[in-house]
């Protein structure tokens, strides 16, 4: 990523790159240390993608929703994070069914709070999904 900063068009990062740094920082295993440093990676990776008006994937926010699930390990800090993400997903149009297998196994308690009709099925408002990109699936 540092490539193309520097100028060299030929690296420019796409949203498979940033979802692979994603899932390594998902991943990753070690002590304390190595789960913050994921962390930390993880967070720089969406900071960069708004910072460059990229819009992250369906894909990308499943992902990160991972690396908050697999390495934060305090249960408040987990769900905050996984809260703001959550958010952000919905403002860019980008839940999919991925994205509420990933609450529903990983943040039940997020996962219960999604919004529900009547007879207490999932209630997806359309505005959530309306960006989702089956092509990059």
């Amino acid at each position: 990523m540092d490539a193309y900063g520097k100028g060299d068009l030929d690296v420019r990062p796409s949203f498979v790159t940033y979802s692979a740094v994603l899932n390594a920082c998902a991943y990753t295993r070690g002590n304390k240390r190595d789960q913050d440093n994921a962390i930390k990676i993880a967070l720089m990776v969406m900071a960069e993608l708004q910072s460059k008006n990229e819009k992250a994937s369906h894909i990308t926010f499943r992902t990160l929703l991972l690396v908050f699930a697999k390495q934060v390990p305090d249960e408040k800090e987990r769900s905050r994070l996984s809260s703001v993400a959550f958010e952000r997903c919905c403002r860019e149009g980008q839940v999919d069914e991925s994205v509420i297998g990933t609450l529903r196994m990983n943040m039940p308690s997020l996962y219960e709070k999604l919004p529900r009709n009547s007879q207490g099925a999932l209630d997806i408002p359309a505005a959530w999904s309306k960006n989702v990109d089956l092509h990059n699936a």
